[in-house]
């Protein structure tokens, strides 16, 4: 079942619990409990409606024990497969690496300094910077396709042309770049990080992106660019999307499992954004460069 202009990407977020306390964070945390087969039933219905891609992200992924189970099935269902994780329940496992290596086309980790200080001030969180460099090393020596992730608000903005060098030499195949949103639970501390238009395009023109050809593709997505672009799920299938410009929130648009869901998706909706549909398309072909 297949409508032409939906977005082709869902993401599902483990919304129970995270182990970071990012002040920017869009996802609402509600404690609802995880089932192994109901999130399972919702990557079949994911399918069967249609979607290529998913993304797991919200609180981490990784946290969660049948993880592999629900991956491995999802590659089954032949979706592209891209989980984020902010990497502290990322165990360096044999099986971790197997299950990145053959089910995982990108996995996202976040990198917001290029420094300790202001990476952990950006994550609230002393010590997530060694963490993510140190797991990075591990990531790195399996074939595994790597998306860096980096908010940028009035905190790290004048580190943008450092960190740029630093994303340079640990060459990710993606550096996704995102102007701080205050959507969501993100709003309360917006009158912190809130950045401009005009200065979040200023930093992004002291990267030098002729340095990146032909090894990193770099997304710049500012705040506006991701509204309604994609619909929103919780593990239990719930499904949201951003509200219409100007509202900083999310709108309830159903289950994933009612009927005519597909249709209300497809009102509520646009397609999604070139750059970042691009991701994928772009992630498969280095799948298949390494495959031969």
């Amino acid at each position: 079942m297949k409508i032409d202009n939906l977005p082709k990407r869902v993401i599902i977020n483990f919304t129970k619990k995270c182990a970071l306390n990012c002040e920017w964070c869009y996802v609402h945390f509600d404690s609802q409990s995880i089932s192994r087969d109901k999130l399972i039933a919702v990557i079949e219905r994911v399918s069967y409606l249609g979607f290529d891609s998913i993304t797991f992200g919200g609180g981490d992924p990784f946290q969660y024990k049948y993880l592999s189970t629900v991956i491995t099935k999802t590659k089954e269902l032949g979706l592209f497969v891209h989980i984020d994780t902010h990497a502290i329940t990322l165990s360096e496992s044999y099986e971790n690496a197997v299950l990145l290596e053959n089910s995982v086309d990108l996995i996202g980790l976040p990198l917001d300094g290029s420094t300790r200080h202001i990476h952990d001030l950006m994550r609230s969180s002393v010590g997530h910077y060694k963490i993510i460099k140190n797991k990075l090393e591990w990531i790195k020596s399996h074939d595994i396709s790597i998306k860096l992730n980096t908010i940028v608000s009035s905190v790290n903005k004048e580190d943008l042309k450092n960190l740029s060098k630093l994303i340079l030499n640990l060459q990710p195949v993606r550096w996704s770049i995102y102007q701080f949103w205050p959507v969501g639970p993100a709003t309360k501390s917006a009158s912190k990080h809130i950045l401009e238009d005009k200065e979040f395009l200023e930093g992004i023109r002291k990267i030098d992106f002729r340095a990146f050809e032909n090894i990193t593709t770099i997304e710049v997505n500012t705040a506006e660019s991701r509204r309604s672009t994609y619909p929103i799920l919780n593990h239990n299938g719930e499904v949201y999307i951003h509200h219409e410009y100007p509202t900083d929130g999310f709108q309830y648009v159903g289950s994933i499992f009612d009927k005519g869901i597909l249709a209300k998706i497809g009102t509520l909706c646009n397609q999604e954004r070139e750059q970042a549909t691009s991701r994928y398309i772009e992630n498969k072909n280095v799948r298949k460069a390494y495959s031969k």
